[in-house]
């Protein structure tokens, strides 16, 4: 999961000490690079939820999801902080912490189905939340515009 995190969010060096990852870069092609950025933080979620973090930590990482989909959906200035906000790397930390808090704790298979299906379905009314608010932004600088 560190190779994963590391690409996701710091995987180009762009100034002496600075790195940014795939889904900062991606985040700046329209509605595609929103997706693609939830898709994979998601799968960061779930990785959480397969190894057994509480549901606390679960719930924390759910919202740096959501605080990256929702900022992230706002054209440009959304893609600037998804270059800096690096939720995936706040998630492997919380993942990392919450297992050597518990370790050897083990969860039911019912129990990390449950939490999977709460964590995608959370993700699914997070970015049609960011959708239609993103596209009402950019509706409103477009008239604006004109």
């Amino acid at each position: 999961m560190c190779i994963r995190d590391r690409l996701l969010d710091e995987s180009i060096p762009v100034a002496p000490g600075r790195r940014v990852g795939v889904d900062g870069v991606v985040s700046f092609i329209p509605g595609v690079g929103d997706a693609a950025g939830l898709v994979a933080s998601m799968v960061v979620v779930l990785a959480g939820v397969a190894a057994g973090v509480s549901l606390p930590t679960l719930t924390l990482m759910m919202v740096h999801v959501g605080i990256d989909t929702i900022v992230g959906a706002v054209p440009f200035l959304g893609a600037v902080f998804d270059l800096g906000y690096k939720a995936n790397t706040r998630n492997l930390r919380l993942i990392e912490r919450d297992l050597a808090d518990r370790a050897g704790a083990r969860r039911s298979a019912l129990k990390v189905f449950a939490l999977s299906a709460a964590a995608i379905t959370g993700a699914v009314v997070l970015f049609l939340i960011a959708l239609i608010g993103g596209t009402y932004l950019f509706a409103r600088l477009i008239a604006g515009l004109f």
